[in-house]
């Protein structure tokens, strides 16, 4: 499946990555809106979206989750060797996880992302603790972030005809004390809509977040909606700022020669932290930050060539040194374990909002330890 994406991205020339930032920007869907993007006819536009329809490739809508009344919770757990099987099973138990992945480094275990009821953050805190308390793990980390903003990676680094990318760590290193970048803009202050959303509302961004190039036809059929209020609605959506941006999914390395990281950065001052944001979104290996709400802290997940970990933690060293940065951490995630799961919109209530049953949660986790 990771091939898929690597070999799309190694087919792609330069009029293809012009259509693909412009699709962040207004939708897969929108082609006259492309086209005036990019300056070329609708014509030359529609063969190529067929193209990467053809591929398989994923599009997707980045949804502020937050506005939709849940918190995004990054955790990492350090688990009991032997329990491995049980910690997996336990960590699904809450239905609002939204990624799971074993990794090692930091620490030798599980990554989890979940996206909680805002009112329900203690419960998953308490649950968690709960895991911990019954032996499954030595420790966990719980951050309450922003969510994670996806990023295409840096094309001005990258030959379409040679198919090679051309980045130097030092060149980048000497834009950033420059300042070159600028600043990164976090969005902690996102409010949640409340009833100004329904069900429609969360049902069509289950979809969107599954597959943006579906047509709005496609979706009212889904949704069991007349087209024109599914249009309505999308449009609501945009002009509120719940949907972030349209992301098409690509490797630009080989996958069996990558990995994933995940690292933390912790700097002295929040503009610190802007500038670094702003730098690695800069970079060929960016994938997507969240900032740590509260804290001059941010997560930020990087797609590497494995030769390149070496000049990447010499790099982290050297913005240490030199005051950018006050700690940082890393772990690497072991992809092949991944699983990931949509925006639960079936635990959505008309009247209540999100579904949350503690009681039901803890049973099941006391049935996976009896059974093990």
């Amino acid at each position: 499946m990771a091939e898929k994406y690597h070999n799309f991205f190694r087919s792609l020339d330069e009029t293809d990555i012009k259509i693909i930032k412009a699709i962040e920007v207004v939708g897969p869907r929108n082609v006259l809106g492309i086209a005036r993007l990019i300056g070329i006819t609708p014509g030359s536009i529609y063969p190529r979206i067929r193209r990467f329809k053809r591929t398989g490739v994923w599009v997707y809508a980045s949804i502020r989750s937050l506005m939709l009344g849940l918190l995004p919770i990054l955790v990492l757990v350090d688990e009991v060797p032997s329990k491995s099987r049980l910690v997996e099973e336990a960590l699904t138990v809450i239905p609002y996880v939204k990624y799971l992945a074993r990794c090692y480094g930091r620490v030798n275990g599980w990554c989890a992302i979940y996206t909680v009821p805002i009112q329900h953050v203690a419960g998953l805190r308490d649950f968690l603790l709960r895991v911990e308390e019954k032996g499954l793990i030595k420790s966990l980390e719980l951050y309450e972030i922003t969510g994670f903003d996806p990023f295409l990676p840096d094309f001005s680094y990258y030959d379409t005809k040679r198919k090679v990318w051309n980045f130097n760590w030092e060149e980048w290193f000497t834009l950033l004390k420059q300042d070159a970048f600028g600043r990164f803009k976090f969005s902690e202050s996102v409010m949640y809509l409340g009833k100004a959303l329904d069900k429609l509302d969360i049902e069509l961004c289950a979809q969107l977040e599954k597959n943006s190039f579906r047509r709005i036809v496609e979706l009212a059929k889904v949704l069991k909606k007349p087209v024109s209020t599914v249009k309505y609605r999308y449009d609501r959506l945009v002009r509120r700022g719940v949907i972030k941006k349209h992301v098409i999914l690509t490797l630009p390395f080989p996958p069996d020669k990558s990995d994933i990281i995940l690292t933390k950065f912790v700097c002295s001052r929040h503009d610190l932290l802007e500038r670094l944001a702003a730098g690695l979104t800069r970079t060929p290996y960016i994938a997507s930050i969240a900032k740590v709400i509260g804290q001059n802290a941010m997560f930020v997940y990087l797609y590497m060539p494995k030769p390149d970990l070496l000049n990447f933690v010499r790099v982290i060293s050297r913005l240490a040194e030199q005051g950018y940065i006050r700690d940082y951490s890393f772990v690497i995630l072991l992809t092949e374990t991944a699983k990931s799961w949509g925006i639960p919109s079936h635990l959505f209530r008309e009247e209540g909002g999100w579904n949350w049953n503690y009681e039901d949660y803890v049973k099941k986790l006391e049935g996976i330890i009896r059974g093990a």
